[in-house]
């Protein structure tokens, strides 16, 4: 299912605005993030992008792990530019969407995207640019919820497009599973590689996110796993255990 509607800075400023404790408390800690940045191995002169960087929080800890390096970020919100460069000091941050950046070919090194994929109406076409502005054998480390197959990618995107229809989202386009990644990099002729995966448990205040329940419903028993979802439909807060990989993509 696709969501037809524009997404303009000032729908994800509204949208976060609302996700954003959410956001904070339920991603994995920093020492998450310092791990799987170590894993690819940076050196002292890299040049960095933050795709979708938010409020500034990966490139303050990319800055602070490599001091040497360059880290530019973007996002399409002029309000988290803006409060990214109140939260680091010595990276660049600009406003530009996924597809339209401003940047010239073989640029980068590496590429970090923490929870924005999901947000990319074309991700194919956003991979694409990504080729072009990173540099022969750059790295695009993406940081997103991995859904199994079948039942659980298929609800666990459904009920994230429901929010959106009922205006209470955070511009969700879809968690893809790791055949689906494949795909991409196979389209692209990228080498993929896939880094461990980290549990975390998530509460929101909507009625689209579910209970841990939940999740042991949609693998035994789809029929069950709707009873439940239809009760906990009806409540204002509730968890789910999410689980989140680096997704490694190589020119």
């Amino acid at each position: 299912m696709h969501i037809n509607r524009e997404k303009s800075g000032k729908y994800y400023e509204m949208a976060f605005r609302e996700i954003e404790t959410a956001y904070s408390e339920g991603c994995p800690n920093d020492l998450d993030l310092r791990r799987r940045l170590r894993e690819i191995r940076f050196n002292d002169k890299t040049y960095i992008l933050d795709v979708g960087c938010g409020i500034g929080k990966v490139s303050y800890v990319i800055s602070q792990e490599y001091p040497y390096s360059t880290v530019v970020g973007f996002d399409i919100s002029e309000k988290n530019v803006h409060k990214a460069k109140n939260i680091t000091a010595n990276s660049l941050f600009l406003r530009s969407n996924e597809i339209n950046m401003p940047f010239r070919d073989n640029c980068f090194d590496i590429a970090v995207s923490r929870m924005s994929f999901h947000h990319y109406p074309d991700p194919l076409m956003h991979l694409s640019v990504m080729h072009d502005v990173l540099k022969k054998d750059g790295i695009y480390l993406i940081i997103d919820i991995l859904p199994n197959e079948g039942i659980e990618d298929q609800v666990l995107n459904k009920i994230f497009h429901d929010a959106e229809a009922q205006g209470v989202g955070d511009g969700h386009e879809k968690f893809y599973t790791k055949l689906e990644y494949e795909k991409m990099a196979i389209d692209l002729d990228l080498e993929i590689d896939f880094q461990s995966i980290s549990k975390y448990k998530v509460t929101w205040q909507h009625g689209y996110a579910f209970h841990d329940a939940i999740h042991d419903a949609m693998i035994k028993s789809p029929m069950k796993f709707r009873k439940i979802l239809e009760f906990y439909s009806s409540k204002t807060y509730y968890s789910y255990v999410m689980k989140m990989v680096g997704i490694i993509l190589k020119r």
